[in-house]
């Protein structure tokens, strides 16, 4: 994910009441997010983590949303205010 996009989303979820931004994947707790947003580089961590879902953002600024059950699903180029939505898709989800 561009550094630029990285802080315009970190930015935006930190304003958000209902969220908390819970730092770098290396210092992810033992008891798993609802959602995590990560960039390119985190494919292998559907594999390592049991329960959260993934929203994973590419060098290019695309989205794309994934869960353990190996489904994902393109949602193509996201603004900050999308990236909030749709973690909150996700937590809503169940899935």
């Amino acid at each position: 994910m561009p550094q630029l996009l990285r802080d315009l989303v970190e930015q935006r979820i930190a304003e958000q009441p209902d969220m908390v931004l819970g730092g770098r994947l290396a210092d992810l707790p033992a008891d798993a997010p609802d959602v995590i947003v990560c960039g390119e580089g985190c494919h292998g961590l559907l594999a390592r983590r049991a329960g959260p879902k993934v929203l994973r953002i590419d060098e290019a600024g695309r989205a794309s949303m994934h869960a353990l059950r190996e489904h994902t699903m393109p949602i193509g180029d996201v603004s900050p205010a999308q990236v909030v939505d749709a973690i909150r898709a996700l937590a809503a989800s169940g899935a």
